[in-house]
């Protein structure tokens, strides 16, 4: 599960499998061994052993190879060295980034996720302002999913289809579904709702 940049509330779920395939496949480009090997050490090592949306700081150097050594877990030296190197490098290729509340946590991230979210958010945007140009603030869902031999919306500011934004946007709220005559309808929310 990851936090998402969309919103407070947002994240985003991956399977640990494809998580490891998308992160192994990102490893292969790296041109620096070092680099591979943090994140391989990532994938055996701390990604068990960590079940929340983030991992502090401290705990991911005392989990990456060389940063158990010595007294209270902070490493020594050159290994302490190599661990925050190692930590450096999953933050550089988009396995880690930092928390937006600050201080020491580092949330888990998917390589070129901005990509996605970017599109995630201009075609919900777009969506609501299709449902909101139309009479009545709304229009039925058939409409926008392509029905008979009507093609679905397509929307011009993201590659994913009608279908996913049509549930995000339903499911965060910013379009309400109910069932009319004709089939279900969607509907902008009332202003001050």
């Amino acid at each position: 599960m990851f936090r998402l940049a969309t919103g407070a509330d947002d994240v985003g779920l991956m399977l640990t499998s494809d998580y490891v395939r998308v992160a192994r496949g990102a490893c292969a480009a790296l041109p620096n061994a070092a680099a591979a090997a943090a994140v391989e050490a990532f994938l055996t090592r701390v990604l068990p052993a960590c079940t929340e949306l983030t991992v502090d700081r401290r705990a991911l150097l005392a989990l990456l190879p060389g940063g158990g050594a010595g007294e209270g877990g902070g490493g020594a030296g050159a290994e302490a060295d190599a661990a925050a190197a190692a930590a450096d490098a999953l933050m550089a290729n988009g396995l880690l980034a930092r928390h937006a509340s600050g201080g020491e946590a580092l949330a888990f991230s998917v390589p070129a996720l901005g990509a996605v979210i970017a599109g995630v958010v201009a075609g919900r945007r777009e969506l609501v302002a299709l449902v909101s140009k139309r009479k009545y603030r709304e229009v039925l869902e058939k409409d926008l999913l392509g029905g008979g031999r009507r093609p679905p919306v397509r929307l011009r500011g993201s590659p994913l289809g009608a279908e996913f934004h049509v549930r995000d946007a339903w499911g965060m709220g910013a379009l309400l579904r109910r069932d009319g005559p004709s089939g279900p309808l969607l509907r902008v929310p009332p202003r001050g709702a």
